[in-house]
């Protein structure tokens, strides 16, 4: 069989290659050089003295570009991005032959994690600029990301509480009989080494963990500032939270969110939080929609059932920018004891008649009003509204209605019921279902990316601050590889070169 001749490893070029031919057009180390160099990066490169002293710096939009391209293909450490630099023919292409050190790479991410929101703006204009972006309607939605930071370093604020007294009573227990072998000469010694000082450390860091997790809820609930025994604080990353995962179990991680546009899939707004549920996120992802985009706003919204409450309605009602379709989750059945009985969706409420009505036809009318406690020591007024106990007794469906321990059905209705019945109503009209339907397609295809085709699964810095700004670079990682397909989409159906400028020029102008 004939084989291929292969190139000696000492075969010389006749005449040195150019740098510029190593890469393809259209390739993705090219989009991300057009793309950083078109930003402004005036006061991240004025930070850097300009005496002369010293070697001189690398440029902020290198690195930003080794970052992006090392976030793209998978490299999140410094170690990883700096190694690619002499073994990746796209690294050497886009560092220019240079070689930065990973604490070169490592010092700049955290340097700059503050600016990097402010970097993701920008590209999101770029994107707005070449027609990817119609803010006709939007997408909205969480995911759990673990921390940097092991669940099994977390402990309860409840525990805290315990274990300080006990460290405090064991270490004047050491120092008592240490003092006590002192005076009695050919005594052993009856403190291991070290293990006083083990002691004082743990106790430390106990007592940090305490105290910072106190600051924090307190910050967060003013009206009860200490906090409940089971609030939880973490002693590697303090503003990391224990969540539960969909295919993980729980673990030690930050909550996650974007604003995803339908027109082409780009992430116009993220922020991340320390909550383990969606429910307080809704706003402030649409305010970083506007933040980003420089004052625009989504025609329309959609979000699922995790966001659905009725502070979050009002909000939306109270916006006229834009029209908000929440999911109100599963309301039709519920389980209790195992059973499977009729949910409060089956119920319709007559607002003519204040009366509700069963899924026997039924009246359930209003009988009178009673206080509930809401926690926080708060509480509101409930209508309660009951179904006679003979007809209830009576009926064929009581078994799918009543619990074993009901002998007549109760509905209660809150302040709340009226917003939340409207937001119901209006999703599932045809339009409204319709609108929402789109928003699995929409939002979770990048979730998908960002997990599977990034490999994006953990943040590597720790802090709330940081990793906020290591967040947005996820995302301005997932918008440049929008812009990298787009054009790789118009260069295979023109047949020709598509860049960056070039699509700009032929979007301004349509």
């Amino acid at each position: 069989m004939q084989f291929r001749t292969q190139v000696s490893l000492n075969h010389e070029f006749l005449l040195p290659p150019r740098i510029d031919e190593w890469i393809p057009q259209g390739h993705m180390a090219r989009v991300i050089d057009e793309a950083i160099d078109l930003m402004d990066l005036t006061a991240e490169e004025s930070a850097f003295h300009t005496t002369g002293a010293g070697a001189p710096a690398y440029p902020p939009k290198l690195l930003l570009k080794l970052l992006t391209y090392g976030y793209l293909t998978q490299r999140f450490s410094s170690r990883r991005i700096s190694a690619a630099c002499r073994e990746d023919l796209a690294m050497l292409w886009l560092a220019r032959m240079e070689q930065p050190k990973h604490s070169v790479v490592a010092d700049f991410r955290k340097r700059h994690v503050e600016a990097i929101p402010g970097w993701m703006a920008q590209i999101v204009l770029l994107c707005m600029d070449l027609g990817m972006v119609g803010l006709r309607l939007g997408a909205i939605d969480g995911s759990k990301i673990k921390a940097d930071a092991s669940k099994h370093k977390a402990m309860s604020y409840g525990r805290m509480q315990q274990v300080i007294p006990e460290l405090e009573a064991e270490i004047t227990k050491l120092v008592a009989a240490h003092g006590v072998a002192d005076d009695q000469e050919g005594v052993p010694e009856v403190i291991p080494p070290d293990l006083l000082k083990r002691l004082e450390e743990r106790l430390a860091h106990i007592q940090q963990a305490k105290a910072d997790l106190e600051a924090r809820w307190a910050e967060a609930h003013p009206q009860e500032p200490t906090p409940p025994d089971q609030a939880q604080g973490n002693f590697t990353d303090p503003d990391s939270h224990i969540m539960v995962t969909k295919n993980q179990g729980v673990q030690q991680a930050y909550n996650g969110q974007i604003a995803v546009d339908a027109e082409e899939g780009v992430i116009l707004g993220a922020t991340l939080s320390d909550h383990p549920n969606d429910m307080q996120e809704l706003i402030p992802t649409l305010q970083a929609v506007v933040d980003t985009t420089g004052g625009a706003q989504f025609a329309q919204v959609t979000a699922d059932a995790g966001y659905f409450s009725a502070d979050n309605i009002r909000a939306l009602d109270a916006d006229p920018r834009v029209e908000g379709y929440l999911a109100a989750g599963p309301d039709q059945w519920r389980k209790v004891d195992g059973h499977t009985l009729f949910g409060k969706g089956q119920f319709p409420y007559d607002a003519e008649a204040d009366a509700y009505q069963c899924p026997a036809e039924a009246i359930l009318p209003w009988r009178r009003t009673r206080t509930e406690s809401v926690g926080g020591g708060e509480s509101r007024t409930v209508a309660v509204y009951q179904g006679d106990r003979a007809t209830c007794g009576a009926c064929p469906l009581k078994d799918q209605c009543l619990t074993t321990k009901q002998s007549k059905k109760t509905i209660t209705r809150g302040p709340d019921d009226e917003v939340r019945d409207a937001m119901k109503a209006k999703v599932r009209t045809p339009e409204g279902d319709a609108i929402y339907r789109t928003r699995k397609g929409q939002v979770e295809p990048a979730f998908g990316i960002i997990k599977e085709t990034l490999g994006f699964r953990q943040f590597s810095l720790r802090g709330r601050t940081k990793v906020t700004g290591e967040w947005a670079l996820v995302c301005l990682t997932y918008n440049l590889r929008k812009i990298g397909r787009k054009i790789q989409r118009i260069a295979q159906k023109t047949g020709e070169v598509c860049t960056i400028s070039g699509l700009r020029t032929a979007n301004g102008a349509q």
